[in-house]
């Protein structure tokens, strides 16, 4: 569910969209116009993709908050809220042999 919702967002706020490829390229292109030094090619690709890594991270954090809060407020039951099919067959067991210990004590 959150990659239904990631991938819109990342791509509207451009992050999505840079893959390395079209990074060097756009630092190449700044190299020949003489914006950044030629030097500074390799520096720059990877201060832009730990920046996007870096972003990405945080809303994916941002994303897996409010999504929480939602499912929160929907009262939805979570994994953990959940009895297992073998948590009852231990607790039907635990029960049963307890029934029985208090009728042999009984008779």
């Amino acid at each position: 569910m959150l990659n239904l919702i990631e991938k819109p967002f990342y791509f509207g706020l451009g992050v999505f969209a840079y893959s390395k490829e079209k990074i060097e390229k756009f630092a190449n292109e700044l190299a020949k116009s003489g914006k950044i030094d030629k030097n500074d090619v390799e520096s720059f690709v990877v201060e832009m993709l730990e920046r996007g890594k870096d972003q990405k991270s945080e809303i994916r954090k941002i994303l897996k908050d409010e999504i929480a809060k939602v499912l929160e407020n929907m009262n939805i039951a979570k994994k953990t809220d959940v009895v297992s099919e073998e948590s009852i067959r231990r607790i039907i067991k635990e029960e049963l042999a307890k029934f029985l210990k208090e009728k042999n004590d009984m008779g």
